[in-house]
């Protein structure tokens, strides 16, 4: 179980993803899992984050359609472990 949990909900985020990712990344703690919620984006968005789980266990991406980034974070923090 990790230490912690960090939800991010993305919408159209595929200018920014990869930055944010990565910030995560570096950081000292290392003990952590990102829940990524694609609030229905209609850019590269899902792409990106498919590669980044797929290169990174702790990253785990769940896509759903556009209800808002409530909803997202939400859904995302219901997944938390």
């Amino acid at each position: 179980m990790p230490r912690f949990s960090v939800i991010i909900a993305c919408y159209n985020a595929a200018d920014t993803l990869a930055e944010t990712l990565a910030s995560l990344q570096n950081q000292d703690e290392q003990d952590w899992e990102a829940i990524c919620v694609d609030d229905g984006s209609t850019d590269a968005t899902r792409s990106l984050l498919h590669i980044a789980a797929d290169m990174d266990p702790r990253i785990r991406m769940i896509a759903k359609c556009n209800q808002g980034p409530s909803v997202a974070r939400n859904m995302g923090a219901a997944m938390a472990k």
